[in-house]
């Protein structure tokens, strides 16, 4: 199955929150059945720029600063027989974006 990221900052990482991040994005390239990776915040450019460095397309990835900004993109997102994983500090907001795809 495709696997799609939607990611934001995790704020709770503190002081190794870079290399954290970083990590994140390394790991996101281990399957490569990757569709999307999606990220959100400030700290989340980090994941998206090690996962291209890790060898993700650049084409599978946007970067979006909050989720209001992601919502309004209106991409055309389809998740029909897929993995979607969804993580992010509660401040990020995502749950707003999982509440706008299931109910298109």
């Amino acid at each position: 199955k495709k696997i799609s990221y939607i990611l934001g900052d995790m704020l709770e990482f503190g002081e190794k929150s870079e290399e954290l991040h970083q990590k994140v994005g390394k790991f996101c390239t281990l399957n490569k059945k990757v569709k999307n990776l999606l990220t959100v915040g400030e700290k989340s450019k980090n994941i998206k720029k090690s996962a291209i460095k890790s060898g993700l397309d650049q084409k599978k990835t946007e970067h979006f600063s909050t989720v209001k900004e992601l919502i309004e993109a209106n991409l055309p997102l389809s998740f029909f027989g897929e993995v979607i994983y969804i993580k992010g500090s509660l401040g990020i907001k995502l749950l707003e974006f999982f509440k706008y795809i299931t109910q298109k």
